[in-house]
């Protein structure tokens, strides 16, 4: 009887996870807002209160924003670091989904040569270069 009750219980967990997860609506997605998944429990007054909860001060950085369980979880876009002391990070590149020829128009548009970049990090369509 007690296994029957404990397996219950770790189905019923499993139905109300699986539900919660088939049901998110992104309430911001790729820096976007998507006001048709606000509502009148969760609106647009109750989404900036909590971005300010946490400090969040730039949509733009937000790959996506959704609502778990009554709370928000938010994913921050990560920033590829392209060029480390001169050199291409080639698997940041292919995550970035930029090429190698990107970055050298990048360069030659800034008149900077691949050897004297400390860094290269691209982040939200923007590229920004630290030289050495």
């Amino acid at each position: 009887m007690g296994d029957n009750v404990i397996f219950l219980i770790i189905v019923i967990i499993l139905i109300v996870i699986l539900s919660e997860y088939k049901k998110r609506s992104y309430l911001i997605l790729n820096g976007n807002i998507i006001y048709r998944n606000l509502n009148s429990n969760y609106n647009l007054e109750s989404l900036m209160r909590d971005l300010i909860k946490n400090k969040i001060n730039d949509i733009d950085n937000i790959e996506k924003a959704y609502l778990s369980f009554g709370f928000l979880k938010i994913k921050l876009n990560k920033p590829h670091i392209l060029v480390v002391n001169g050199k291409i990070d080639y698997e940041e590149l292919f995550k970035s989904r930029k090429t190698v020829s990107f970055i050298y128009n990048i360069l030659k548009e800034k008149s900077l040569k691949l050897s004297e970049v400390l860094y290269a990090i691209y982040l939200n369509d923007k590229f920004y270069v630290v030289k050495m």
